[in-house]
């Protein structure tokens, strides 16, 4: 088990960004991937309740309806992998809108578990439209999965909560969160047959608009972006290119039921060699603001 504090955790991505490193985190449910993660050079990794669903070759959508109690099958995992996971840090993947639990006493039972940080999920900042409204309007909105993280700072536990919009990410700066990972959304096969995805550019405008507004509130705060926008490793080299002074990637894992620990490791590389094209980009940059270029 890593027993690591908030402070170790941040000095080491910390570390890696002061050496041009891009930083890379991941989010799983399965335990066969977390019992080999610290082979894969990820700096993070977020443990789901969603193993039982991805590997019955579900969608890992249904882990966002209320199937099974998420808090309990996570940290019910817990007790399984925290003692295999020797060398990455293990962040419990916490549902802050759950009504049954005492958020402050069920977080300081994750540290004692021995647990390093928290991220929000599954989190209600993926669900939009009048459902949205509806459970923002009965108090049980994102403002829930803010004051989670909040509590998580003051336990000082490491957190790196999941935003979609500006305000979100505002509100999770303020908040304490030591990461923001952007999230750019979900993209299904039906959006894609009706053309009905955005375009990477204004992904790319979302990103950077959330991490200038954050930064402006607290300039020290790591900002990472995820989702299936991102899953390719041009689109990758893509977001790197045009917003390269975000600090990194989150990715889901598995995507497929078919993904093993091998293409997994594959990913991560694919992430990990982009550190070379961001530091070109910041070098062009630099270049042209000083008029060398």
């Amino acid at each position: 088990m890593l027993r690591k504090n908030r402070q170790d955790i941040l000095a080491g991505l910390r570390e890696n960004l002061n050496k041009g490193k891009i930083l890379t985190g991941l989010g799983t449910g399965m335990e066969e991937i977390l019992k080999h993660i610290d082979r894969t050079n990820v700096d993070f990794v977020a443990l789901y309740h969603t193993g039982r669903l991805q590997q019955a070759g579900r969608n890992l959508m249904s882990s966002l309806l209320s199937y099974d109690d998420a808090n309990s099958l996570m940290q019910a995992k817990g007790e399984d992998l925290l003692p295999v996971v020797k060398k990455t840090p293990l962040i419990a993947g916490v549902c802050g809108t759950d009504p049954f639990r005492k958020m402050d006493m069920f977080l300081a039972q994750l540290k004692e578990q021995g647990f390093n940080g928290v991220q929000n999920f599954p989190t209600v900042g993926i669900i939009d439209g009048r459902f949205r409204a509806n459970l923002e309007g009965t108090d049980l909105g994102y403002q829930l999965e803010v004051d989670m993280v909040r509590e998580a700072h003051e336990l000082d536990l490491f957190t790196c909560p999941f935003v979609f919009d500006v305000e979100q990410g505002k509100a999770m700066t303020e908040a304490g969160a030591d990461v923001l990972v952007i999230h750019l959304g979900i993209v299904t096969k039906a959006m894609l047959n009706a053309g009905n995805v955005p375009p990477l550019s204004d992904c790319c405008a979302l990103a950077e608009k959330i991490m200038r507004e954050s930064k402006a509130i607290r300039p020290d705060v790591i900002t990472l972006v995820c989702g299936q926008r991102m899953a390719a490793s041009e689109d990758a080299a893509y977001i790197v290119e045009h917003v390269p002074e975000l600090d990194g990637f989150f990715s889901f894992y598995p995507l497929k039921s078919e993904d093993t620990e091998r293409s997994l490791q594959v990913r991560v590389r694919s992430y990990k060699v982009l550190d070379k094209m961001k530091a070109f980009v910041a070098r062009k940059q630099g270049a042209m603001s000083d008029g060398s270029l």
